[in-house]
């Protein structure tokens, strides 16, 4: 099991990045030795082979675009594994591109998963499972209108953000014209950052709704123009709509946009959810000092957010604050009700590391799973 291995802790330590691939083999290197050598074009940033599933962890709309050049080399290596491929189908999608995501598809060695997302990309549900190719299904309904379809697709998916805006944006679809009903805050809004009203909602409020709504379904041209619209003459001046639409650039890959509209929702009040916002577009940009500092801020304000707490926890990670992490955060491996698996397995080797887990021999592998 290569997760057993000392290869996997060094791919997963901070500073290190993968630089090369092929059926056999994947190379890692230190981020100064990366620079000094001119391996930047060559290193991977957000895809990692030993780790994909740090991706698939992902709501489909927080899977950042920017990784699609990582995702198309890493798919067209000797390695090729499902998982590259499946994500590229999830960004062809969500950029309009259906015919290469289901060329795509059908380059997916294993048979069963192959005909699950050709069918979640062409709308068909029959035979479709659980996980990503039913997330796509339902953004496929969602963006066909597709109400009664989507009711049925919806009761296999966890309730939560990603479930309620796909119904509000299949409302839209199918009655342009009526108000859709989100069954609560649209995506990237937690709930403590904002009491959505019902009526009458402010114009911005309703546009930016809209605009993750559409993000969420896979509209990704949709979505930017509604955001556009939503932050038109830069005069709204409630915090959340522009945190949302720093949210909606950062997962697109403009960076510069993200930057400046975080920085607006931090200049109408340092609120937690406007420091957790320019935390993640300072951590996406590799400012993870900075980074730490924000979530921490916002940790002092939101003490019971484990959102909050975990986003802390990844940054001073990828800072390399090892000891202080295990200083101030009890390790245990699921550090929160919503700890995603990749970031317990870190903390689970971070334990072993300081004796805090027993290290057993295992066949082809020096240590224990965690």
């Amino acid at each position: 099991d290569a997760r057993g291995s000392v290869a996997f802790l060094v791919s997963i330590l901070p500073d290190w990045r993968p630089v090369y691939m092929d059926r056999l083999t994947v190379a890692y290197a230190r981020d100064d030795v990366v620079s000094e050598c001119g391996l930047q074009q060559e290193a991977f940033q957000l895809y990692d082979p030993l780790e994909p599933e740090t991706l698939l962890e992902k709501p489909l709309y927080l899977i950042p675009g920017a990784a699609l050049e990582e995702l198309e080399r890493a798919a067209g290596t000797d390695q090729a594994a499902d998982v590259p491929t499946m994500l590229l189908c999830v960004l062809y999608s969500r950029l309009g591109r259906y015919e290469e995501a289901l060329a795509a598809a059908g380059t997916i060695g294993t048979a069963p998963v192959r005909e699950q997302l050709r069918s979640a990309l062409e709308g068909s549900p029959e035979g479709v499972g659980p996980g990503l190719p039913r997330s796509l299904l339902a953004q496929h309904q969602a963006r066909s209108g597709d109400l009664s379809g989507l009711s049925q697709t919806l009761s296999g998916l966890p309730a939560g953000e990603f479930a309620w805006a796909l119904a509000a944006w299949c409302e839209h679809v199918a009655d342009p014209h009526g108000t859709p009903v989100f069954a609560g805050p649209p995506p990237w809004v937690p709930p403590w950052a904002v009491g959505l009203r019902t009526e009458p909602v402010p114009e911005e409020e309703r546009l930016m709704m809209l605009a993750s709504a559409a993000w969420a379904s896979g509209e990704a041209g949709a979505g930017d123009s509604l955001a556009r619209l939503a932050l038109r003459g830069d005069s709204t001046s409630v915090t959340w709509v522009w945190c949302c639409g720093a949210m909606i650039s950062l997962v697109s890959g403009e960076m510069a946009e993200a930057e400046r509209r975080a920085g607006q929702a931090l200049e109408n009040g340092r609120t937690p959810f406007a420091l957790v916002t320019m935390a993640r577009v300072a951590r996406a940009a590799g400012r993870y000092h900075e980074s730490v500092s924000l979530f921490r801020e916002a940790l002092e304000l939101a003490p019971s957010s484990d959102e909050v707490r975990l986003g802390l926890i990844e940054s001073m990670w990828d800072a390399g604050m090892l000891t202080e992490i295990r200083r101030q955060f009890p390790l245990q491996p699921d550090a929160g009700a919503a700890c995603p698996p990749s970031l317990a397995r870190r903390l689970a080797w971070l334990r072993l590391i300081a004796g805090e887990l027993p290290v057993r021999a295992t066949s082809g592998s020096p240590t224990s799973r965690p």
